[in-house]
């Protein structure tokens, strides 16, 4: 479905093909009218003539080139770009304008571009070689039928004809299955899958390296390259096949080592550009004089006169010693500078050396294939090397009987290269660790009201004397030096002077961290010192007394004025409509801590004060056997935990109840009825041990498995009950072996798992079902504290907050 602009009264009726592959090239028919008269667009202001096609899904638009001068009024043809598998929709404007009119049939007008339309090349081989040597590619071809090669353009094929191949590229120049000399076909070899192989010719000279692909008619397209096909280039790039020149002599083929010798390299494919080509003899450089496509002319560079082992040409160097003793040696050249690992593989045993120079005297064993079990080593360590460096490598092979052969391996790091790209490849991985640091919230409930007490810390004059002065007699003291601090609930002031501010002495105080009020500070002065007058805030109740300390005068301290609690005999914390139970200003932490638990706890109705014979809510510890672990960190049907994942929910004389009582086997005809809450993966297979007495043979045991269809998987809390007699009388061959008067006493109830985790809560097994309703809160809280509880407030700190309804971004407002 698209959405149009105002439109022309062109018509498209119908395409053909309707699928091809998803790597392009498919050449569709456009069937219609009324299409551009003009197909060509050249010159300013002529861009929007002529026709333009799009493929579009529900997620992309995708070109498809015009063929111009194919197209006319009625028809247009053009050929597919790649695009991702799925069906696609045409889609053509007309001299910049867009059809209105499509088929008829949707159907006739969509394309798909379809994995099964589409050509492979799997394999390669050999993998280099000269431009006039052939090479061979495996896969899906197809068809055995070839056409000349051919620009894709010369000459339009209808797609009603034969399938044909009709070209093969090797990069942008062909690579040519017909032997133009003869006109023979180099050789095709296709099974009746469409699978199989082709054999042809290079027609590029030009030295690189090369992917493959190639085109088939009628439907079909563009070949795609399968990961594993691939090769990777000195440069890091993929390729299928590699062109070299072809060197075939050398011309003197002797001289000095002290360099200086004009030689001519004879061969072809050198090309003609001398940015292009490097020449070095004995691993020093050959200074360039010309090249032509088929000579180098070069002098040769000063030699060591005791180097005996130079790198050469691409390849490796092989000795065969003895019929079983096989000698391989060459150079490495390092592309770019990193990290890179050898590895060896090989029937029988083999060595791998390396030498971190041109020196075969420096190598040293880095890895080995032993024909003892555990005493290999295949890959090496790392190894740091330089970009464009030769490094001396050297290889054996010892062959006891059978076949024989030697794998070596390169693993390069740090490429732009994925495992889609080339199978090969191996996908870094990197861990991105998160860590956290919870900080519990804390809130501080005040009980206001009462009396401030009021304290005094007295800095007694010394020295003092009464003085006469004209019939008065005036009381004389020397000023207080020195210093003094106080002391409050075993934490102590820093120093302050004799002759310290109110301010500073008030700081003092409520720096104390175990002043969690804030207190205020007067002086005044008496015939007997210095008083700070220390005022407590009201409702601060009896507070320990401070005390003032000096080692340079005397001071004194005292209570003038004792503090009151003001008293509450009754309220409530609410949150969200949600209350506590009563509580009063004498209420102790423990009463304050249950209160608030209690808020934020999971509440169940019941419709019955009775319990039955066999309970458990899973609150608290367990006690006695039980299988499953008690949770609190997802919500429970009531109350504060439930029981994941348990296996056996009841053994006789084994799990214990809620009151830490064991029960003894359990009537199923009188004490049947089982009810629980269940949250996720349950499965509806429950097993039974059951007592009971056969017709003939007396006492019996018998392990049952029944299906309890009202077990369904859930992600919510469900509560359901099922009577097991219920299902005993079910049972046919129980029912016929058992004698009339037989009992059917249960011993164990198990319960399964169906894939995942679940969860149990309120178990009840009694002779009537016990219905068990649980009233929802939106805050389920994990973790409550009381940190602090005194005459002044208290102070609760909350954690692991589990919003049941939204997200909690706030304080959690208790009220009082």
């Amino acid at each position: 479905m698209f959405l149009r602009m105002s439109g022309v009264a062109s018509t498209v009726t119908s395409i053909n093909p309707r699928s091809g592959s998803y790597e392009g090239a498919t050449r569709i028919t456009i069937y219609g009218k009324d299409f551009s008269p003009d197909q060509f667009n050249y010159g300013n202001e002529n861009e929007k003539n002529g026709n333009r096609v799009y493929l579009r899904s529900t997620t992309a638009t995708v070109e498809c080139d015009v063929i111009t001068y194919w197209s006319t009024q009625s028809t247009i043809y053009c050929d597919t770009r790649a695009a991702i598998p799925g069906d696609y929709y045409i889609y053509v404007t007309v001299d910049g304008k867009e059809v209105d009119t499509y088929c008829s049939n949707s159907n006739n007008c969509r394309f798909q571009y379809n994995s099964n339309r589409t050509p492979r090349v799997r394999r390669v081989w050999p993998r280099s070689g000269t431009p006039d040597s052939t090479l061979n590619f495996y896969g899906k071809i197809v068809t055995d039928i070839v056409t000349p090669s051919q620009s894709q353009a010369d000459e339009y094929e209808d797609s009603n004809t034969d399938i044909e191949i009709q070209r093969i590229y090797m990069g942008s120049s062909i690579c040519d299955p017909i032997d133009q000399d003869t006109g023979t076909v180099f050789g095709i070899d296709k099974a009746s899958d469409g699978w199989g192989t082709i054999i042809c010719k290079p027609n590029s000279t030009i030295v690189d390296s090369k992917n493959i692909t190639f085109l088939v008619s009628s439907g079909w397209g563009r070949s795609y390259t399968e990961s594993g096909a691939y090769s990777v280039s000195f440069g890091g790039e993929l390729y299928l096949y590699q062109l070299h020149a072809d060197i075939k002599g050398v011309t003197p083929n002797y001289g000095s080592y002290r360099g200086g010798t004009r030689i001519i390299i004879s061969g072809k494919y050198f090309g003609t550009k001398m940015e292009y080509v490097a020449v070095d003899v004995g691993g020093v450089q050959c200074e360039l004089v010309s090249v032509k496509d088929n000579a180098i002319e070069c002098i040769t560079g000063e030699q060591s006169s005791n180097q005996t082992t130079f790198p050469g040409n691409r390849g490796i160097y092989q000795e065969v010693r003895t019929d079983t003793y096989y000698f391989n040696r060459g150079y490495f050249v390092a592309p770019y500078d990193g990290v890179f690992k050898f590895m060896i593989y090989s029937d029988d045993q083999s060595e791998l050396y390396f030498s971190m120079t041109e020196n075969p005297e420096n190598k040293v064993k880095i890895a080995f294939n032993s024909v003892a079990p555990g005493n290999n080593k295949l890959i090496s360590d790392a190894l740091t090397l330089t970009g464009g460096n030769h490094y001396y490598i050297e290889a054996y092979l010892h062959e006891g009987y059978g076949s024989d052969y030697i794998n070596l391996g390169l693993m390069m790091f740090d490429l732009p290269i994925s495992n889609a790209d080339y199978s090969g490849a191996v996908n870094e991985e990197q861990t991105i660790s998160i860590t956290s640091t919870k900080n519990n919230e804390q809130q501080v409930l005040s009980i206001n009201g009462g009396d401030g007490e009021v304290q005094e810390i007295l800095l007694l004059f010394s020295n003092c004397s009464n003085e006469d002065t004209e019939n008065e007699y005036v009381r004389v003291c020397e000023d207080l030096e020195g210093m003094f601090s106080i002391s409050f609930m075993e934490e102590t002031t820093a120093s302050l002077s004799a002759d310290a501010t109110v301010n500073e002495v008030q700081d003092a105080i409520n720096n104390l961290q175990n002043v969690t009020y804030s207190v205020s500070v007067n002086k005044t002065i008496r015939l007997a010192g210095n008083v700070f007058v220390i005022h407590f805030p009201s409702g601060s109740g009896n507070v320990q007394q401070l005390v003032g300390m000096s080692d340079n005068f005397e001071v004194e301290s005292s209570t003038t004025v004792e503090g009151s609690m003001a008293t509450i005999d009754s309220f409530a914390v609410k949150f969200d409509e949600i209350e506590s139970a009563s509580l009063s200003s004498s209420s102790t932490a423990e009463d304050f801590e249950e209160a608030l638990t209690q808020m934020f706890t999971v509440q169940c109705q019941q419709d019955s004060e009775s319990s039955g014979l066999y309970t458990n809510d899973y609150e608290g510890t367990a006690s006695g056997y039980e299988s499953g672990a008690r949770v609190m960190d997802v919500e429970p049907y009531c109350g504060r935990a439930s029981l994941k994942n348990p296996n056996i929910i009841y053994e006789a004389g084994g799990t214990e109840s809620s009151n830490g009582e064991t029960v003894d086997v359990i009537d199923a005809i009188k004490n049947g009825k089982v009810c629980f809450a269940y949250n996720g993966a349950l499965s509806q297979k429950v097993r039974f041990t059951i007592r009971w007495k056969h017709y003939d043979d007396g006492d019996q045991r018998s392990e049952r498995e029944y299906r309890v269809s009202k077990l369904t998987k859930t992600t919510s809390w469900h509560y359901t009950c099922f009577d097991i007699y219920s299902y005993i009388q079910q049972d046919e061959e129980l029912n016929f072996e058992s004698s009339p008067d037989s009992p059917f006493d249960v011993e164990v109830i198990t319960l399964y798992q169906d894939g995942g985790d679940f969860y149990i809560d309120n178990l009840n097994i009694g002779s009537s079902e016990i219905k068990c309703k649980s009233l929802k809160i939106k805050i389920y809280l994990l973790e409550l504290k009381i940190l602090q509880m005194d005459q002044l407030k208290m102070r609760v700190i909350t954690s692991n907050l589990a919003a049941m309804i939204g997200e909690i971004e706030q304080q959690l407002p208790l009220k009082g």
